[in-house]
């Protein structure tokens, strides 16, 4: 984990093992493949739109999506 602000770094903490099998403890430079991280980024950006107003989470995804709604397919 890693939490900075504007300026700097404020702390990194690693826990467990980045070898399991072997024991071997995760270092804060260890690199890992992650896959499939589209639907964290997508709902990471609709939140920061929520935070700025853009977005309501209780409007239905037709108000910003019309090519899903009901009504334009027709």
């Amino acid at each position: 984990m890693l939490v900075a602000n504007g300026d700097k770094v404020l702390t990194v903490e690693t826990v467990g093992f980045a070898d399991r099998e072997n024991k071997i403890a995760m270092k804060a430079d260890n690199l890992f493949w992650i896959a499939s991280m589209t639907k964290p980024m997508t709902a990471a950006a609709l939140m920061m739109l929520v935070d700025e107003g853009k977005v309501k989470l209780d409007d239905p995804v037709e108000k910003y999506l019309r090519s899903l709604s009901s009504r334009s397919s027709g």
